[in-house]
């Protein structure tokens, strides 16, 4: 982890992401940047709750584990979530492992500031019921989806909304990273992917798809329009 503490640029993520109201120049001097890499996991399962974090940049997903060690697919944290919020007003410590996928950077808000100065922002308050309800209304769509669709049809979603976040149409994947996000098995997803591209809808390498027919892959998603 690297902590960025320059006062000049967390006032201008602060401008930028018009978050004056929440954090004045008093709270900013408590703020820090907190940059992770790629498979860093920055958050242990079961540890206290220092800090909320606000994505910046980069993403994550959340991984609960079993007792034996276990990891699954919970759910993705992108720019702009807050992770630590419902353990924080719950007062447990952190709910699951959260681990890096790519290069993250994170404002970290922390608990102490929350509680001696931000107690009584609306403004915060606000924001943060906000993101709740925003993640926990992409949760329950990505979960209804499972049950209303076929795995062909979000699969295809999923490439078409991945070629566009990664600008690009030969995307980056990991198969068994995707598997758990649709929670079915690696060997499932690897058969409807080898259907896809026996269709010449898409190719394969070991860690990327190319987009051939994206007209196709639209008619798929549209099913679920």
């Amino acid at each position: 982890m690297k902590i960025i503490t320059d006062k000049e640029q967390l006032k201008a993520i602060i401008i930028s992401l018009n978050l004056e109201n929440i954090f004045g120049t008093s709270e900013q001097n408590h703020l820090q940047i907190h940059q992770f890499d790629e498979g860093e996991r920055f958050i242990e399962e079961g540890s206290e709750v220092k800090y909320l974090y606000l994505v910046l940049e980069g993403e994550a997903q959340v991984a609960p584990s079993s007792e034996s060690g276990t990891q699954v697919f919970l759910e993705y944290i992108l720019p702009m979530d807050v992770v630590g919020d419902m353990e924080y007003f719950s007062s447990s410590p952190y709910f699951h492992n959260v681990v890096a996928l790519t290069q993250c950077k994170y404002l970290a808000i922390p608990v102490s500031l929350i509680t001696r100065q931000l107690g009584s922002n609306i403004h915060f308050y606000r924001f943060i019921c906000e993101n709740m309800a925003g993640l926990m209304k992409r949760t329950s769509t990505r979960f209804s989806r499972s049950l209303l669709f076929p795995l062909k049809t979000r699969l295809a979603k999923f490439i078409l909304d991945q070629s566009d976040k990664q600008g690009t149409k030969n995307i980056h994947i990991h198969v068994d990273q995707v598997a758990d996000y649709f929670a079915v098995t690696s060997r499932h997803l690897r058969r409807v992917l080898s259907e896809l591209e026996k269709e010449e809808i898409i190719s394969r390498t070991k860690a990327h798809i190319k987009l051939l027919d994206t007209e196709s892959l639209e008619a798929l998603n549209e099913e679920m329009e």
